[in-house]
């Protein structure tokens, strides 16, 4: 029974295992299975025809695998290629097992089988058969660091995620960047410093390779714009500056939009490259003061701002010194203001004048002048002084230094510490003799003899009361000494100063003390004084005077006394001898010239020359070399007739409108005090000048500034080369070449330099536009130390010798029609010289050119025969003063100078062109010359029908207008006037050679004056105008006859102009005022419609007439210094049409003439009126086509 249940047993466990395994379909491994009648059964093997998951991603947990298939049994295992699983049996068809992490770590294809108990283990290979582990798709959740500066080096970056392997790759687009595993979720990858160069945004994803695999979303690193870092600057530091002052910035981290802020403002950044960056700070951050500026940067793209600041400290600038006002000064010259001219001087700057410190007189903040005061002390001795400016800190330093030279003069100038009255000159002693002021410091009430090459006291006698006026006799053996408060006399011997004899002047016929300031002894005659007398008052205006003549102290029986002879003398002259004495009255106008006869007996009244001198003169000279009498106005006259023989051209600045003065007969040469330095105006700052004039040419010489001196009241000649005048408290002593070329100079005293004269310019002018262009002056006196201007600039001084420089006008002050005045100084302590022009010509187009000649005049006269032009030239001109000038016009060239007397005026020339005559106004008297020669064939004295003395500067003699009659070169019309005076034709005479004609018209008889004159068709009809510069002036007809002139008959037409014309071709009158008149109606027939003219001259040949304007519009007009501007109005002479205007900008001078020359040329002068305001003259000469309206 029990072996029964055994075996019926067995199959029941068999089918179980039979229906537990289901076989693999592709194997054929079997199993034997042996049934209850011992026969063996083969159970199928296990087959697999599935798995789930086909795949897993490598790395994955344990999994759990299903295996589907058949013959599986219970205890069947599923392997894992060669690793057997533990196993769970669903059926015969489903095996699961737990596959563990450790076998799917990886890629790779795992072969799934399934072994049963029986050992038979199914078929593999296939693909459903196997499982692939596959890589995962990563996932990436973070970046370590999300954000990092732009520009920076390698970076390392930690990514989180999920997913990843050893072979996950990190990647920024394209780019692969070597990647780290650190675990499944977390790597690290280097990006290099090129990804992150620039700022934006660095994506990064993570990629695992096939199988599966793939690539993360990605996760973007921020790449921020680094904080540029700011390390230095370059320069340091900045000066002050008016100009924009560019620094370089070194840092790092800087971008082409980086900005540079100073104090908060944007300034100009230019970059160079991430370390570098320049910037522009500009002037009017640094301009003001020192101190410092916090610099900072911005990206302006980004609005980054800079991680830190640096300060910029602005510091004083170092100055630059490039060239004083003046390279060299005079020794001895005073106290003067020096200009440097350079760049960055301060408010706080020092000059330094030879090391010392001196405060500026004045500068700006970052001037390019300065001005400074160099004291007198250092230029006392000769030798170089150094200038430099020095700036404080916080920067600042010293400039380069300029050197002003202190030279050497050829003059000398001394002071003696007494106060004079009166100066006189001891020639046989070689000594000076004073007398001296009560108020005299030292020496008070006394005579005193001077060495003057020493400036000491030699020799003083005290006198009993204050003496005045002096006189040393020719032989040196006396010197007499007025004393007006006691009327006396005192005559000290010479040169030990003994007093010798006192006489008193006596009294008045009404009782009162006789006193005298003026005292003058005879020459040759030592013992022999004249004496001006005072009765009744020491004031000469309200006291009687008289002269007598005294014998050692006894007085001649003869006096000129009152009441025959009221008049007052502070100055008596002796003549060529003892027998003659000239004076004339100081208390009352009128300038008497009274000229006293000496004899034995004593003194009378000989003639009196009424209007000879000037008024209430006091100053008196006798010229023995020509007989001539000079007064402290300049006049010059004949001693013996009292006639006019010219006027220095002195301006009377000095009390009572007179200058005192002193003769050198030898040289010829007249020096007078004034507060001017030449005839032009240029008052001393400090101080007096001593002018030098030619008595024979009555020219301007030169002059001298004497610093310190005033209320000179005397002055006179001594030694070789001397002069002395009285101060207020000091006498001064000059000697050396300014007084005589080849003086000898003392060694003693301080150096003075002579005001430089200048007597040509070479050119005088240049067409507008011209380059630089140099001009030569020549003339006397010039030194190391002078300066030249023109147009109110120095100019550059090329070279210079004490007769010649050379200079050079810049292109820059060409460039416009300018016409100024070239000067020369010799820097501080001495006067301009006098003035020549220079003109920059203006182009009046093509059809018209213009000329200018440094040629003044007062009259012009046109020559056809010869073609030339002939000009009076004045004894104001700086040049060619007293000539008549010979003009080439065509080449514009003074082809001669023909010296005349003083002050030529008016000019006419005979219509045959054999004779010239030229009148003036500093004689009376007209001259004839032969032409073509020039020789002087006749002098005819003015005067006729005139009353008094004739030929006195007061008379009515002197030729005011003149021309020659028509057909007659023989025969002049001449109208006379007083000279100097406006209008000045008191008197109409004919004259046929010297001889006048008997009617004559006189202005105090008739009322009717004339200022210019104009032959009709013929001999028989004069015509004249006169300018009064009041009111428009009526034209005269005036009717001509053998036996001279007749009455004037008005023609009722007129109007301003200086001068009236007769057309012979229209027989018409032309004023200058534009007033058009038929002599014959008569009436007004027309005007030129100017305004105000000019001058006018017509050519009825060429039917125009030319209409030269005043003129403060015109386009063009940048006037020099005394220029003025004049339109050229060319009109038809028949219908009065304006045809064409020229405008003339920058004349010098005041035009006076204006004449036709030539088929087709027009010339004007011009004359130096100082009372205009016009210095000096010139000549223009105009030609072309516009002026003869054909080509």
């Amino acid at each position: 029974m029990t072996k029964l249940l055994k075996f019926l047993s067995l199959p029941i466990l068999f089918v179980a295992l039979s229906l537990s395994i289901t076989g693999c379909s592709g194997g054929s491994s079997r199993s034997a299975t042996t049934n209850g009648g011992g026969s063996t059964t083969q159970t199928p093997a296990p087959a697999v025809t599935g798995v789930s998951p086909a795949s897993v991603p490598a790395g994955s947990e344990a999994f759990t695998l299903t295996v589907t298939g058949s013959n599986f049994q219970p205890q069947s295992a599923i392997k894992w290629n060669s690793t057997a699983l533990t196993t769970t049996y669903g059926n015969a068809t489903t095996l699961t097992a737990t596959v563990p992490a450790n076998l799917a770590a990886s890629t790779l294809v795992a072969n799934v089988t399934v072994a049963n108990p029986d050992g038979q283990v199914s078929v593999g290979g296939s693909s459903s058969q196997q499982v692939l582990v596959t890589n995962p798709k990563p996932t990436l959740t973070g970046i370590t660091p999300n954000s990092l500066y732009a520009g920076s080096a390698d970076t390392t970056f930690t990514l989180t995620g999920a997913n990843f392997s050893s072979l996950s790759v990190v990647a920024s687009g394209t780019t692969s960047l070597a990647t780290t595993l650190v675990g499944s979720t977390q790597l690290t990858a280097v990006a290099p410093a090129a990804l992150l160069a620039s700022v934006g945004t660095l994506s990064l994803t993570v990629s695992n390779p096939a199988p599966g695999g793939g690539s993360s979303q990605s996760v973007a690193v921020s790449l921020l714009q680094h904080p540029a870092e700011l390390d230095s600057l370059a320069p340091s530091t900045v000066p002050l500056s008016n100009s924009p002052q560019t620094v370089t910035l070194s840092g790092s981290y800087f971008t082409p939009t980086t900005v540079v802020y100073a104090s908060g403002t944007a300034l100009s950044t230019h970059f160079i490259s991430t370390t570098s960056i320049q910037f522009t700070v500009p002037a009017s951050l640094i301009s003001y003061t020192t101190g410092t500026i916090p610099i900072a940067v911005v990206d302006s793209a980004s609005g980054v701002k800079g991680d830190n600041t640096v300060t910029l400290p602005i510091v004083n600038p170092v100055p630059v010194l490039n060239s004083l006002s003046a390279m060299a000064v005079t020794a001895g010259a005073p106290d003067f203001l020096l200009v440097l001219n350079g760049s960055n001087f301060l408010q706080s700057s020092t000059i330094l004048i030879n090391g010392t410190a001196v405060q500026p007189f004045s500068t700006g903040q970052l001037s390019a002048v300065a001005t400074v005061t160099v004291p007198a002390s250092v230029l006392s001795t000769v030798g170089p002084v150094t200038i430099a400016v020095s700036n404080p800190a916080p920067g600042g330093g010293t400039s380069q230094a300029q050197t002003l030279n202190v030279i050497s003069a050829s003059n000398r100038v001394r002071t003696v510490n007494v106060a004079a009255a009166d100066l006189g000159w001891d020639s046989v002693h070689n000594v000076l003799v004073a007398s001296t002021l009560s108020s005299s410091t030292n020496n008070p009430n006394s005579i005193v003899t001077i060495d003057p090459l020493q400036g000491t006291v030699i020799a003083s006698q005290t006198l009993p009361s204050q003496p005045a006026g002096i006189s040393v006799t020719s032989d040196g053996t006396y010197i007499y000494a007025t004393l007006p408060s006691t009327g006396q006399i005192e005559r000290l011997i010479l040169p030990s100063l003994t007093p010798d004899i006192t006489f008193a002047l006596g009294e008045g016929a009404n009782g009162v003390m006789n006193t005298t300031a003026a005292v003058t002894a005879a020459p040759g005659k030592p013992h022999t004084v004249a004496v001006s007398l005072h009765t009744g008052d020491t004031n000469p205006e309200s006291a009687v005077g008289g002269v007598a003549v005294y014998d050692d102290g006894i007085s001649r029986a003869a006096i000129v006394g009152p009441p025959a002879y009221p008049n007052v003398y502070d100055t008596l002259v002796w003549g060529k001898d003892s027998t003659t004495l000239y004076g004339t009255d100081s208390a009352y106008s009128g300038g008497p010239e009274d000229v006293f006869s000496v004899t034995a007996s004593g003194i009378t009244l000989a003639q009196t020359y009424t209007g000879a001198l000037g008024d209430f003169v006091k100053h008196l000279a006798y010229d023995p070399s020509t007989g001539n009498l000079i007064d402290g106005y300049g006049h010059i006259l004949n001693a013996a007739t009292g006639q006019s023989m010219g006027l220095l051209q002195v301006q009377n600045t000095l009390s009572n409108g007179q200058n005192p003065f002193a003769l050198d007969t030898a040289q010829r040469v007249g020096f007078y005090v004034n507060v001017n330095s030449s005839y032009s105006s240029n008052p001393a700052p400090n101080g007096e000048y001593i002018q030098a004039f030619g008595l024979d040419r009555f020219n301007y010489i030169n002059s001298m500034l004497v610093e310190g001196l005033e209320g000179a009241s005397t002055i006179v000649r001594w030694g070789a080369s001397g002069l002395a005048a009285n101060g207020a408290s000091q006498v001064y002593l000059i000697d050396g070449s300014f007084v005589t070329p080849t003086g000898v100079t003392s060694a003693v005293g301080g150096f003075v330099a002579p005001s430089p004269t200048l007597a040509l310019v070479t050119p005088v002018s240049v067409a507008v536009g011209s380059a630089d262009t140099q001009v030569t002056l020549t003339g006397r006196d010039f030194t190391q130390s002078s300066q030249v201007t023109w147009n109110n600039q120095n100019l550059l001084i090329d070279s210079i010798s004490d007769t010649q420089m050379v200079v050079t006008i810049p292109a820059a002050a060409l460039g416009q029609p300018v016409a100024s005045l070239l000067a020369v100084s010799n820097g501080p302590g001495t006067g301009s010289s006098n003035s020549i022009g220079f003109t920059v010509v203006p182009n009046l187009g093509a059809n018209a050119q213009m000329q200018v000649l440094n040629v003044s005049g007062n009259d012009l006269a046109w020559d056809a025969a010869r073609n030339l032009l002939y000009v009076s030239v004045p004894a104001g001109d700086p040049i060619s003063p007293n000539t008549i000038a010979v003009i080439d016009p065509v080449a514009a060239a003074v082809r001669q100078m023909i010296p005349v007397a003083d002050q030529p005026s008016t000019i006419a020339l005979s219509d045959d062109g054999s004779y010239l005559y030229a009148g003036f106004s500093g004689q009376a008297i007209v001259q004839q010359y032969s032409l073509p020669s020039f020789s002087l064939s006749l002098t005819i004295p003015m005067g006729a029908g005139a009353t008094g003395t004739v030929g006195t500067q007061g008379s009515c003699a002197f030729p005011a207008a003149m021309k020659v009659a028509p057909g007659n070169p023989q025969t002049i019309a001449v109208s006379e006037g007083i000279a100097n005076v406006e209008p000045n034709g008191c008197l109409l005479a004919i004259y046929d050679n010297a001889t006048a004609r008997p009617n004559t018209l006189s202005y105090y008889t008739s009322g009717v004056e004339f200022s210019s004159l104009a032959w009709g068709a013929d001999a028989n009809t004069l015509y004249g105008q006169v300018q009064n510069g009041i009111s428009p002036q009526e034209i005269y007809s005036v009717t001509v006859s053998p036996s001279g002139v007749s009455p004037a008959n008005g023609l009722n037409s007129g109007g301003f102009g200086l001068q009236v014309h007769f057309d012979p071709g229209t027989k018409l009158l032309y004023s200058d005022s534009g007033v058009i008149t038929n002599p014959v109606g008569p009436v007004q027939v027309g005007k030129f419609d100017s305004g105000q003219g000019v001058l006018v001259a017509t050519d009825s040949a060429l039917k125009r007439a030319f209409v030269l304007t005043s003129s403060s519009t015109v386009g063009i007009n940048n006037s020099g210094q005394g220029a003025n501007s004049y339109t050229l109005n060319i009109y038809d002479l028949n219908t009065q049409a304006l045809l064409k205007t020229i405008a003339i900008p920058d004349v010098l001078g005041a035009p006076v003439r204006l004449v036709r020359w030539g088929t087709k040329g027009l010339v004007f002068v011009t004359s130096n009126w100082p009372s205009e305001g016009t210095t000096v003259g010139a000549l223009y000469i105009l030609q072309g086509s516009d002026i003869s309206g054909t080509p």
